[in-house]
């Protein structure tokens, strides 16, 4: 069973994650991509998995990483039926939750297309275990492990980020972008003590002594997200926690949690959520 998984303040899409199981057939699957990262556990059989044009053996406890938009397929599978529990993971996932416990230089393996990253990993007896428990959760109909789940993914994507590069090779982008590293974790820390102001992208730079266009491209390449949604979908948390825990006014809100006025608020708000502040509040 396919199940979708947002936050539960704001309904941002966070990761997607089920399980599947192949059979062998002519002409198997097609080369696809996608612009989620996705985690491909094999729990059951065996094949061929090709991901960024490399073939690798796929087996019991193996998992492919694959990196937004690289090109990957099973073409054979060469004891049937080929099981597996996959993870699509949001890029906001990544940078709003699992930075809490990663750091910044491995999250952007994550979205680093150079040469060195390791898309094959064996999985611990430890991430064995979580991936059943996942596994399991996916294929239940009990909504009230939504938060087991969210907890059991961030443990694994922390598990495995120590593994995803060759500590042999060297990464071309990394090293372009790891001298901003630092600079983008204090960006985002100065966004997050400063949210309640009205900030600009030109506030932000010189909060760390960077250019505008310089700070978006770095932002960009080391979380995948630009400064300006970042900092929306905080606000947008913020307010959500505000709407369901206080009596304070949309104005209030809106104020406190950095926006212009009410109007701005709420258009910002339905976008985000696909409800007014007041329609969520209401629920």
């Amino acid at each position: 069973m396919k199940k979708d998984y947002y936050s539960e303040s704001s309904h941002v899409f966070l990761f997607t994650m089920f399980t599947g199981s192949k059979k062998a057939k002519i002409n198997n699957y097609r080369v696809h991509n996608h612009p989620e990262i996705e985690i491909g556990c094999i729990t059951g059989g065996s094949g061929i998995y090709i991901l960024d044009g490399e073939e690798f053996t796929a087996g019991p406890g193996d998992v492919f990483i694959v990196r937004p938009n690289e090109q990957h397929c099973v073409p054979t599978i060469t004891s049937e039926p080929l099981d597996s529990f996959n993870l699509y993971l949001s890029p906001y996932f990544l940078w709003s939750i699992c930075a809490n416990y990663i750091s910044l230089d491995k999250l952007n393996t994550l979205v680093d297309h150079s040469a060195g990253f390791v898309h094959k990993i064996h999985a611990s007896e430890t991430d064995k275990r979580r991936i059943a428990s996942l596994a399991e959760i996916s294929d239940s109909e009990d909504e009230n492990s939504r938060f087991r789940a969210r907890m059991l993914v961030t443990e694994l994507v922390v598990s495995l980020s120590g593994q995803m590069r060759d500590p042999g090779t060297s990464s071309a982008r990394l090293e372009s972008v790891s001298g901003h590293i630092e600079d983008i974790q204090a960006a985002i820390t100065y966004m997050n003590d400063n949210i309640a102001e009205q900030l600009t992208l030109k506030d932000i730079a010189a909060a760390i002594n960077m250019s505008g266009t310089s700070m978006i491209t770095a932002f960009k390449a080391v979380t995948g997200l630009t400064p300006y949604r970042y900092l929306t979908l905080q606000r947008i948390e913020k307010s959500v926690d505000m709407l369901r825990h206080t009596n304070a006014t949309m104005t209030e809100i809106a104020l406190q949690c950095g926006f212009q006025n009410s109007v701005s608020f709420n258009r910002a708000f339905k976008a985000v959520t696909g409800l007014t502040p007041s329609e969520y509040r209401n629920m």
